[in-house]
C-alpha cells in the first residue's frame, strides 16, 4: 500500500508516512510464481528502505499468487511470528 492510499484510507492523516515511506511494522510475503513479484522484484529489494518498519520479507518457492492458499500453514505462521513480534 502506497502512502497516498494509506491517506485515502485515514481521511487524509499522513500518520505512518514519512517522506513517502510507510513506517508501520509491516510483513511482506509473496510467491516466487507470481507474476507481480517477479515485475516488482525491484521494488521488494528496496522495500527495507521505503518500508522502514519491515520486519520480514518472505519470498516463497514453488508458490503462486494464491500464497494463503497454496501454502496456509507457513503464512499462518508468518503471521504469528510477526504478530507475536508487535508486543
Amino acid at each position: 500500500m502506497t502512502c497516498r492510499s494509506l491517506r485515502i484510507r485515514q481521511g487524509g492523516s499522513r500518520a505512518g508516512c514519512a517522506a513517502g515511506r510507510i513506517t508501520q511494522p509491516s510483513l511482506f510475503a509473496g510467491g516466487a510464481l507470481d507474476a507481480s513479484t517477479t515485475w516488482l522484484m525491484n521494488a521488494i529489494k528496496a522495500y527495507p528502505v521505503t518500508l522502514p518498519g519491515l520486519v520480514g520479507s518472505h519470498i516463497l518457492d514453488g508458490c503462486g499468487h494464491w500464497i494463503q492458499q497454496e501454502r496456509p500453514e507457513r503464512i499462518n505462521e508468518l503471521l504469528i511470528d510477526w504478530l507475536a513480534g508487535l508486543s
